[in-house]
This record gives structure tokens, C-alpha cells and sequence, in this order.
């Protein structure tokens, strides 16, 4: 398939609807996290203190607590607080392939937010952008989460998840037309409230630069 076909079926899918409904997708090393170096980024966060603003494919990301803002501007706040680090580099039931690019993200998190919302802000209404957990598992038990984002307008879309229901690293991803200038995300750890969420690193991609309408748009390849 050429780039004309993919970027005018990745239109006609997207023109359907301002936003999609949140996916889990398994990844293994820096190759499969979709990080490029040719992308724009509003954010690009890692969690935690063991590492100081890694880079994943020529992206670098931001060490940050539970708020912060870049110099470009963007900012974040309400996300968890307490931090931990592995300090073999290794987490409980998985093992990590390197200590370099994604791999520092995944060494270190943040937790302990059982419910409430968090924010990335400053984005451009009429922007279509791509936001990316990044997770691991931590212990064979489960740690049932459920994020709703909510981009404004009503718009509220949630996914139900297990981090710790298999030995994969995963992303919780959620492509969205920013309403407003926040994305809202709402964190539900209930079914298990002592197993909070495991924040270690996201991004924040910007895929087309004005949403699709009818088919139309651009899309960055």
C-alpha cells in the first residue's frame, strides 16, 4: 500500500467520528511505542526520579511529578503523586530488555491517584491528536483501572484495563479532535483501590493537523 492509500483511508475511518473509542496495544522495545522523531508532540512525560529526561527514538521526554509545564509551553497537572523506582531495573514479574530508551520511562512511575481527573493542557481546538500510556505489568494480581477522557463537548470516552493481567508492556491508546485547549483524563481504580494505576510514562501526538471533515484533513505521515 503507498502513502496516498494510507493517508486517505486513515481519513475516511477518522472522518466518521471527532474521536475514537480507547484501545489497548501491546508493544515490545522502542521500534513498536509509534515514537518518531518527524512527529510533533505537545507532551512527552516520563514519571518517577530513577531517570532524568530519557530519549525514545530521538524524542525527549520530560521527567516530571504529578504537574509541570515544557518549554514549548504545554502543561499537566493531577496526575499521581508518590513515586518508585526499581532499583535492579527490573520489575516483579517482568523483565526489561535494556535500560535505554523506553525502557527508562518504564523504570520508574508514579501512583497512588485511586480516583479524580488529570489534565494535559494547551492544546489547539480543531487539532486531532494521539494520546499514549505507556505501562507494564507489576505483579501477577489484578489492578482493574477504568480512564475516561473526556476532550470536551460532552465527549466522554472510557476503557476498563488490567495492567497486571499479562506479562506484556502495553499502550492505552485514545486519538481525539481537542474541543478545547484540556484533555480531561478521569482515573478509576475502585475495583481494586489499594492497586492504583502505575503511571510511568505518555505522549501526546499531534496526528492531523486540522480534523477531517468529509474525508478531508491533514494527515502526518
Amino acid at each position: 500500500m503507498n502513502s496516498k492509500s494510507i493517508l486517505a483511508g486513515a481519513a475516511l475511518v477518522f472522518a466518521a467520528t471527532a474521536h475514537a473509542n480507547p484501545e489497548i496495544v501491546p508493544f515490545v522495545g522502542d521500534e513498536e511505542t509509534r515514537i518518531r522523531p518527524d512527529r510533533v508532540y505537545t507532551h512527552a512525560l516520563d514519571f518517577g526520579k530513577k531517570w532524568n529526561d530519557p530519549w525514545v527514538n530521538g524524542v525527549q521526554f520530560k521527567s516530571t511529578g504529578q504537574d509541570g509545564a515544557n518549554d514549548a509551553g504545554y502543561s499537566w497537572d493531577g496526575f499521581p503523586e508518590s513515586d518508585f523506582d526499581f532499583q535492579d531495573g527490573s520489575p516483579l514479574i517482568s523483565t526489561p530488555h535494556s535500560e535505554t530508551g523506553i525502557y527508562q520511562v518504564l523504570g520508574d512511575f508514579n501512583f497512588g491517584k485511586a480516583s479524580g481527573s488529570a489534565w494535559l493542557r494547551g492544546l489547539t481546538p480543531g487539532i486531532v491528536y494521539e494520546t499514549r500510556f505507556y505501562h507494564r505489568p507489576f505483579s501477577s494480581g489484578d489492578r482493574w483501572q477504568t480512564f475516561t477522557f473526556k476532550p470536551g463537548g460532552g465527549i466522554e470516552d472510557a476503557k476498563r484495563f488490567n495492567p497486571d493481567g499479562q506479562l506484556e508492556d502495553q499502550m492505552l491508546i485514545y486519538r481525539f479532535e481537542a474541543v478545547n485547549a484540556d484533555l480531561e483524563i478521569v482515573f478509576d481504580s475502585s475495583e481494586n483501590p489499594e492497586d492504583t494505576y502505575h503511571c510511568y510514562g505518555l505522549v501526546n501526538e499531534q496526528v492531523y493537523e486540522v480534523a477531517p471533515e468529509g474525508g478531508g484533513g491533514t494527515l502526518l505521515m
